[in-house]
């Protein structure tokens, strides 16, 4: 079971990994309106206190954190939108969690 929102600079919601192998991964489309090249520094997520458990990973064949949001065109501003996946799962040697477990996945924007 997976549930989601989303604003300006995070996606939060609900999910369960009943396992060590679990993921839950979500497609994200970011645009940026603006006419400043933009990129995700880096992602960070807190859930229930247990960030020292799960982590949020980007796809990197989609998209390296620190580097600029753009199109194929290498277009990186005014409008352009950039999709990637990011994955939630558990890290390397966490014990599973039984119940669902609220997260918040939060983007850091930097300016180029």
């Amino acid at each position: 079971m997976a549930l989601f929102d989303y604003n300006i600079d995070n996606i939060n919601g609900k999910i369960n990994l009943p396992n060590t192998n679990s993921t839950v991964t979500y497609t994200v489309t970011v645009t940026n309106i603006g006419n400043v090249d933009v990129g995700i520094l880096n992602t960070s997520i807190t859930a229930n206190g247990l960030s020292d458990v799960i982590e949020a990973v980007i796809d990197t064949n989609d998209y390296v954190e620190g580097t600029k949001l753009c199109n194929t065109s290498n277009v990186c501003s005014g409008g352009i939108s950039k999709t990637f996946n990011i994955t939630i799962k558990y890290k390397s040697g966490a014990s599973v969690i039984s119940e669902d477990i609220d997260f918040i996945s939060t983007f850091d924007f930097e300016t180029y």
